[in-house]
């Protein structure tokens, strides 16, 4: 009788493993999110610097940010803002609507951007500078943007910085 329960539990559970992997197959990890709810979610997304990953997947979807492919190309500091050029490849280069990226200050001070406006190749994303007293002569910035790219930015005299180009 023992081997009988055996047998009936092992193959219980088999068709229990098979059922969950179908449905696993079957169900698409992230639907398609209508543009107009993915700027919504955009507008509403509220992230952090340490676990800026997590949290923008979280916000907006693991689909569209792992779409999101770009990098910034110039950053300019100008009396109380500073402004982030990001040229885009795929999906998001369409949008009227920018991904949250953050920008953190020698200060220690985080900023999500405020603002975004689309160009040709990409967007160019705003930040107010907390101190805007003080705005042009901060020597350098980090940026965070998807996947979870950081990087450092150090600005000209003239408080700009742009991508070194190829080749």
């Amino acid at each position: 009788m023992t081997r009988y329960l055996r047998a009936v539990c092992f193959v219980l559970a088999a068709i229990a493993v098979a059922g969950i992997v179908r449905a696993v197959l079957r169900t698409p990890a992230d639907p398609e999110i209508p543009q107009t709810d993915l700027a919504r979610l955009v507008a509403r997304a509220r992230v952090v610097w340490q676990d800026y990953g997590e949290d923008i997947k979280a916000a907006v979807g693991a689909t569209p940010a792992a779409q999101w492919h770009g990098a910034p190309t110039e950053v300019r500091l100008t009396d109380g803002e500073i402004d982030v050029r990001v040229e885009l490849q795929g999906i998001w280069a369409s949008y009227d609507f920018g991904m949250p990226i953050l920008l953190r200050t020698p200060e220690g001070q985080v900023l999500q951007s405020e603002g975004y406006a689309r160009h040709e190749r990409g967007g160019v994303y705003t930040f107010r500078h907390p101190d805007s007293n003080n705005a042009t002569s901060t020597p350098w910035v980090e940026l965070r943007y998807p996947p979870n790219e950081e990087r450092r930015i150090v600005f000209d005299a003239t408080g700009v910085w742009r991508a070194p180009n190829p080749g």
